[in-house]
This record gives C-alpha cells, sequence and structure tokens, in this order.
C-alpha cells in the first residue's frame, strides 16, 4: 500500500511539475497575451528584440551577447527533449525568436 500511495505521489509531482513549466514556458514567451494566442507573438517579425532578449535599448555588446546565451540556455529544444511535444514545440519557437532577435540587434 505504501509503494502504491509513493508512485502515486511520484507522478502527480510529476503531472504538476510538466504543467507548470507548459505555462511558465507560455508566459514567457508572451506574457501580455492570452494562452490562446501565445504562438502568434512567438512567430510575429516586428516584436521588439531588446524586449525579446530582455536587455535595454542602451545595453552594450557584451550584455547583449550575455543575454542571448542566458536565453538560449534557457529555452533551447534540447533542454525539454523529455517533456513533450508541446513543450518541445513552444521551445523550438522561442529559440527561433530569440535568435531573430539577436540577429536584429548585432
Amino acid at each position: 500500500m505504501i509503494i502504491i500511495l509513493r508512485y502515486l505521489i511520484t507522478v502527480l509531482i510529476i503531472y504538476l511539475l510538466i504543467r507548470f513549466i507548459q505555462k511558465r514556458l507560455q508566459t514567457l514567451s508572451n506574457p501580455q497575451q492570452s494562452d490562446s494566442n501565445t504562438f502568434n507573438r512567438t512567430k510575429n517579425q516586428h516584436a521588439d528584440p531588446f524586449e525579446i532578449l530582455g536587455v535595454a535599448k542602451n545595453a552594450n555588446a557584451a550584455e547583449i551577447k550575455k543575454a542571448y546565451h542566458e536565453a538560449l540556455s534557457k529555452y533551447h529544444p534540447d533542454k525539454v527533449e523529455h517533456l513533450g511535444d508541446e513543450i518541445k514545440q513552444v521551445a523550438r519557437e522561442k529559440t527561433v525568436q530569440i535568435q531573430r532577435a539577436y540577429e536584429q540587434i548585432k
């Protein structure tokens, strides 16, 4: 009985962790819009690249590069490979958005 209870608790924790990560990725990829429109802004070519990277408009090259690498390490699809297709797709789109923003700024 205790083994089954431990198993159920572990499964519940994993499920909640996956849901949290999904919501967090959606929120980080688009905090202003609702969940139904999360992917639209990711695909938007006109989003502010400084906002995407989280740096000030007067940031120097070193700060921009550091923010770019930090953002990539946070959203790289390889980091969420084991979490499911939806999360991998969000991570891929966010990575593309980060790379485009960096290319526009540098």
